[in-house]
């Protein structure tokens, strides 16, 4: 009789983690087609930012850039940017850039990069934040987004990011730098402080040159564009 009750012990617990896992698998099959009463606003307003991408609502768009629910902002913003055109969507942008979500900060900072020269009535907003905003991660998109303005005026700032508190940071504006000046300035953004302040103490008398040579570039490049403009 022990092993006949011992085995059907075992049949009972086989049985019952076997419903268990039915339970579980039926469980999981609700959960993706059934949304919890929290999750229903977030869905309905992420449906609708959809919408407004397929009418290409700039004005909803908008709008939907100061919503509550950061995927939804984000979303938008990245939709602006690419149905907008360059001007207005940077303009659009803007306000985000102070939102008090850093995740928000971060990418509007990096959709407006991504508009490129047209962005440079904005570059006072990337200055500022690569030098206060307390979230790295939008510090560092604030100097990538330098980075892609093609301005002069980005290399004074970028050079300092050099030695912001942050390695994130520090390597992010040294890219944007080294991708505007097309060349490799040789600085660790994670040697250590002593040697980090040797590489800085090199590199910073060569700014000025860095600034004039961009300066020459630019004019080549606005050259180049216009003499191709006029080839039939």
């Amino acid at each position: 009789m022990g092993v006949l009750e011992g085995v059907d012990r075992k049949r009972m617990l086989i049985l019952a983690g076997g419903g268990l896992l039915v339970i579980g698998f039926i469980w999981l099959i609700a959960r993706a087609f059934v949304s919890t009463p929290a999750e229903e606003p977030a869905n309905a307003a992420l449906a609708e930012v959809a919408k407004q991408e397929a009418k290409k609502d700039i004005e909803g768009l908008k709008s939907s850039i100061r919503s509550k629910n950061d995927a939804v902002a984000r979303r938008a913003i990245i939709s602006i940017r690419t149905l907008a055109p360059p001007d207005q969507a940077a303009a659009a942008i803007q306000p985000a850039l102070t939102d008090s979500r850093s995740l928000v900060r971060q990418v509007a900072f990096t959709q407006l990069g991504n508009i490129g020269p047209v962005a440079r009535p904005y570059m006072p907003d990337m200055t500022s934040a690569m030098g206060k905003d307390p979230a790295p991660e939008v510090r560092a998109s604030a100097a990538q987004a330098l980075g892609k303005v093609a301005s002069t005026e980005a290399i004074d700032p970028l050079f300092k990011g050099f030695g912001d508190p942050d390695p994130a940071v520090r390597r992010s504006s040294m890219e944007a730098l080294e991708s505007m000046l097309h060349m490799t300035l040789g600085f660790n953004p994670d040697a250590e402080p002593p040697a980090r302040a040797k590489e800085l103490a090199r590199i910073g008398p060569m700014v000025p040159k860095f600034k004039s040579a961009y300066a020459q570039y630019l004019v080549y490049m606005k050259q180049k564009r216009h003499e191709e403009a006029r080839t039939p």
